[in-house]
């Protein structure tokens, strides 16, 4: 905290290092890199964002045995540790975690170890209320020391029973968060059998998902299919040749200008991202609008292959220079069937081979129509993307949910931290 900090009554101003010990992580050795089990997990920064759970650490990508710990002398940090990034973009995510085991960190974390007559659970929601961007050091890189971190000064109630009820109170929201995640994790799998199942067999006319015990199958390139579905290209089911965005800056969002569709305006879902929106103002926007039944793709860097099926809903959007624009022929291919193509596993592996370069990834418009999928009738694509999007709204409803609470936590985080709204104990 900077600046006059006001101070609640029975609260008070201590420096981290007063109510906690800091220390660094140990080099990791590539030798022990993919050993799946062992006596300690060796926790590397990647670690924090593949778990799902955001505040303990039950697992680990990279695991090492004791005599490895003796021979290496690596740290071991005691279930109950705090960790965190200290170096790197990671740091400034501000992702904290806690051990749920004895566990050694590589030396791109650091880890917070809580004296006892504090609460972990306080300190842990400290912690997360810290912007690393205030504190860190100059540099090529991110980064912030033990030194740095031990000043940062925080207010603290003197009593830990109002510490721990402060606690309670954030900790029944993160299981509510957690609880959420969880069921977002669970309908994205059922939504992953559907397309295996939709996209595979498709719908025979009663309405039932086909199977070859049922009906008649044929090779095609891509396997098996049904007898009444086709191998088709990309190029051969749209009306236009494949448009590339528009390159202009971006500029702060107003209400009196078009907004901007950047692929990183769109989620890992494929779903428009509208918060943090960006305008552009060029004379040539109007060129560049969406429309109902577009979709767009991208086209080169990491992203390659992210896709986004425009939704009215969304307002007018102009589409981006990294983004190529395709309009289905809606006589041949409806836009919801092709989006849904183009979540499936077969559809990324297809990405994976054609996007390799000398330089970045990336895959042009011809290419992109030279992608092969299967095509049942237009009707039977209907009845596909219907079961589809009624999964996929089940998902969103769900991160709707996950986002109020985030928010929530965060505005909680904010009045409870500071003093500004009392506990009773």
């Amino acid at each position: 905290m900077r600046g006059m900090i006001q101070v609640p009554d029975g609260w008070e101003v201590k420096k981290l290092g007063e109510i906690a010990k800091f220390k660094g992580g140990d080099g990791f050795s590539e030798e022990y890199q993919g050993l799946t089990s062992g006596d300690f997990p060796f926790l590397k920064v990647s670690d924090l964002s593949l778990l799902r759970n955001e505040k303990y650490i039950k697992e680990a990508n990279n695991y090492v045995d004791q005599s490895t710990k003796e021979s290496l002398k690596y740290t071991v940090f005691p279930a109950y540790t705090i960790v965190f990034a200290k170096v790197g973009a990671a740091l400034l995510l501000n992702r904290r975690r806690i051990l749920t085991k004895n566990s050694i960190i590589d030396n791109n974390m650091m880890g917070m170890t809580v004296k006892n007559n504090f609460s972990l659970d306080y300190l842990y929601f400290v912690m997360l209320s810290i912007d690393f961007a205030d504190f860190v050091q100059t540099g090529a890189l991110p980064s912030i020391n033990q030194e740095t971190i031990s000043n940062v000064s925080i207010l603290i109630p003197k009593e830990k029973k109002e510490q721990e009820k402060i606690a309670k109170i954030l900790s029944t929201l993160d299981k509510a968060i957690e609880s959420t995640n969880r069921l977002i994790e669970k309908e994205k799998n059922i939504k992953t059998a559907l397309m295996q199942e939709l996209l595979t067999n498709g719908i025979d006319k009663n309405g039932q998902i086909r199977s070859p015990q049922t009906h008649t199958y044929k090779q095609s390139e891509l396997g098996l299919i049904p007898d009444e579905w086709e191998v088709v290209n990309l190029g051969k089911c749209i009306s236009n040749n494949g448009d590339y965005g528009i390159n202009a800056p971006a500029v702060d969002f107003s209400y009196s200008l078009p907004t901007y569709l950047r692929i990183t305006d769109i989620d890992e879902d494929g779903h428009f991202i509208d918060c943090n929106k960006k305008s552009v103002d060029d004379l040539e926007s109007a060129d560049y609008f969406l429309y109902d039944g577009d979709i767009v793709f991208a086209r080169t860097g990491n992203t390659t292959g992210k896709t986004y099926l425009y939704n009215p809903k969304d307002g007018k959007l102009v589409f981006a220079g990294f983004l190529i624009r395709f309009t289905p022929n809606s006589r041949k291919l409806i836009p919801q069937y092709l989006k849904a193509v183009t979540e499936t596993s077969n559809y990324w592996a297809w990405v994976e081979t054609n996007s390799a370069r000398t330089g970045q990834p990336g895959i042009n418009a011809n290419e992109y129509k030279r992608f092969k999928f299967t095509l049942p009738a237009i009707e039977e694509q209907k009845q596909i993307a219907k079961i589809l999007t009624t999964q996929d709204k089940k998902i969103q409803i769900e991160k709707t949910n996950l986002a109020k609470l985030k928010e929530l936590k965060k505005g909680l985080m904010n009045d409870l931290l500071s003093g500004k709204v009392r506990v009773k104990i």
